[in-house]
């Protein structure tokens, strides 16, 4: 099997100011695809559909079926999984800026070697985490975790790639930049991809384009959003809201804590500058947190669902992705994944509005604003940008 995530078509008219997107999603085909199926035969399917955050989807899809099983994995199991997640997300975060950032201000030169460096640690890793298979088994039980002193040498290298092609200083010295005027000084002096890619932004007064009302998803309730996942089914999977409004979901929701963030948002709202300044703080926040070990797997059901039903919310690398579990007589009733992309590119939704605000110009300057905005919201899909 292949991924099947599907495609989104975006198309931009520039006399009318709107935005229109299009998508080929197939976000029934868990529900068709699973159901009458065994928990175990779902958890072995899980991996081969999905080649983007395929550990995010794993962990998810496992945490529900093991809480509509009443299994319970052990608390090693979660947090195993939970430092494969944070793995993956820097790991995609990483690539993201290591291959498409460079030509999104105007360069072509990717370094092959930072890549191939990235993917090597990236199997260290999870051989050193699970060499044993056991976190990926339904209320499986691995033997041992790598000490935090095994771990953070591991990480070690992830740290100095991302030094060296990222920040141009250690991540804990780059998580004290605070307020735009910082930002812009480490943006002068910074010969990287990242830095040279913000130097942009703000040479050409675009801090703020792409600018929405729409605020980031909050914490969702698990038996509020079960009931909106069984009754809403394929349509409210395929353009959710919450409390009739629809959000997004990703680094800048989790970061907007952070002094940048929170400076630059005063100023941008959730425009270009903010958005790309929080994915960069994740990267650095992670290397930091992983070098000591790492989070635990936080727990989401804040209450009791009913029997036969589980349900788990991960944030994955481009924001919060949820699993839903229905069992009847030991199989699968029903099966829903609400994915970041369904939040972030719904047709009402923060890229949607945002396109519709960006800076005018001719037609080549609202075209590489309009790639920027996608790629610093981030499909999990090919995209097609149609301009008209």
């Amino acid at each position: 099997m292949g991924d099947i995530g599907g495609k989104l078509t975006i198309r931009l008219n520039r006399a009318d100011s709107l935005a229109e997107i299009e998508s080929s999603r197939p976000v029934s085909m868990s529900a068709l695809l699973f159901r009458t199926k065994t928990p175990d035969e779902v958890a072995e399917i899980v991996p081969l559909l999905y080649s983007l955050c395929g550990v995010a989807q794993r962990c998810a899809a496992l945490q529900a079926l093991e809480l509509a099983q009443g299994v319970q994995a052990t608390e090693q199991t979660r947090r195993g999984r939970a430092l494969l997640v944070e793995l993956e997300t820097l790991r995609e975060h990483l690539t993201q800026i290591l291959t498409v950032w460079p030509g999104l201000s105007g360069e072509v030169d990717t370094k092959d070697h930072d890549l191939c460096s990235l993917g090597r640690t990236w199997k260290t890793l999870v051989y050193l985490l699970n060499a044993d298979g056991g976190l990926f088994k339904p209320g499986g039980e691995v033997a041992a975790l790598p000490t935090v002193d095994k771990l953070s040498e591991a990480v070690k290298d992830l740290t100095a790639l991302a030094q060296a092609a990222v920040f141009g200083c250690q991540p804990q010295e780059w998580l004290e930049i605070a307020d735009e005027s910082a930002l812009g000084a480490w943006a002068e002096v910074t010969a990287a991809p990242a830095a040279r890619l913000v130097a942009q932004i703000m040479s050409r007064g675009w801090q703020d384009s792409g600018r929405s009302v729409i605020s980031s998803l909050p914490g969702l309730p698990a038996g509020a959003l079960l009931h909106r996942l069984q009754r809403g089914g394929d349509s409210f999977v395929a353009a959710p809201d919450w409390n009739g409004k629809p959000h997004d979901t990703g680094a800048l929701g989790r970061h907007c804590d952070h002094p940048l963030v929170l400076s630059l948002q005063q100023l941008y709202g959730n425009g270009l500058l903010p958005r790309t300044a929080a994915r960069l703080i994740e990267v650095a926040r992670l290397l930091c947190s992983l070098a000591q070990g790492g989070c635990y797997w936080r727990a989401d059901n804040d209450e009791d669902l009913p029997d036969g039903v589980g349900l788990s919310q991960v944030e994955a690398a481009r924001g919060r992705l949820v699993h839903m579990a229905a069992l009847a007589d030991g199989r699968i009733e029903d099966y829903r994944i609400l994915a970041p992309t369904e939040w972030n590119f719904h047709p009402q939704g923060a890229l949607a509005q945002g396109l519709k605000e960006l800076k005018g110009g001719d037609d080549t300057t609202l075209e590489a604003q309009a790639h920027l905005l996608i790629s610093t919201i981030d499909p999990c899909v090919q995209y097609e940008l149609v301009m008209q």
